[in-house]
């Protein structure tokens, strides 16, 4: 409980002797004699749960990074190759990355392999302003075989939507990843789905969204955002 802890100094996760302490207050639990970590703060070169690419996504229950880092110091080995075989948003991968371990990253939603790779790709060169241009002038489009497209989407916003993805889907080079995440939100949220909850779901909340959007310039919004977005993910990169 709580109340049965007390302040103690913690332990040097990474000292050889174990009598080596550092001045800085944790608890312990009396009732069991075990020792509380806070794993974010035993990884100084990963300050924060959000730094850098680990932050780019919105994904519910995400692996604290330092975790991951914690292990990998303590008992990996050079020549190891890690496995996870519920990736999730991948963070074992990116971590394993970091400190240069082999890795393989299973999961049965594909949207991993869009956070992976956007997550470990090196900070790309692009005219930002340029790219919105191209978007906007893109002509090529894209439209999902959805049978109920039109009740997660209303008809004014589709044509943006399928010449947006349909310059996305025209791309090859790292370009594409600086845009896929940035358009999967706004499309979210161009959505009748609920962009506050993870799974998709037609609320009250949504619904009011679009009509209040449709009021106004969306076609504006939609690219204001867009690119607040795709600064938003380049900078995390």
């Amino acid at each position: 409980m709580i109340n049965e802890w007390r302040e103690y100094k913690q332990v040097k996760l990474w000292s050889e002797e174990p009598n080596d302490i550092e001045e800085e207050s944790r608890f312990i639990d009396n009732s069991s004699n075990k020792v509380s970590i806070l794993f974010r703060n035993t990884i100084p070169e990963i300050p924060s749960t959000t730094y850098g690419t680990f932050a780019i996504y919105k994904y519910p229950a995400k692996f604290i990074p330092q975790v991951i880092a914690y292990v990998l110091k303590k008992y990996a080995r050079q020549g190891m190759k890690i496995f996870d075989p519920f990736a999730g948003y991948g963070t074992v991968g990116v971590v394993s990355k970091v400190y240069g371990y082999d890795y393989e990253l299973w999961d049965l939603n594909p949207i991993i392999n869009i956070i992976h790779d956007t997550a470990v790709i090196k900070k790309p060169k692009i005219n930002l302003l340029g790219l919105m241009k191209e978007i906007k002038n893109s002509q090529e489009e894209f439209i999902p075989k959805w049978s109920n497209l039109n009740y997660w989407f209303p008809e004014e916003f589709i044509p943006i939507l399928s010449r947006t993805w349909g310059f996305v889907h025209t791309l090859t080079d790292e370009t594409k990843y600086v845009l896929l995440i940035p358009l999967i939100n706004v499309t979210r949220y161009f959505s009748y789905g609920d962009e506050k909850v993870h799974k998709l779901y037609k609320s009250k909340y949504s619904k009011k969204k679009i009509e209040e959007l449709l009021k106004r310039n969306w076609e504006s919004q939609f690219y204001n955002m867009l690119e607040k977005e795709k600064y938003r993910t380049t900078s995390r990169v």
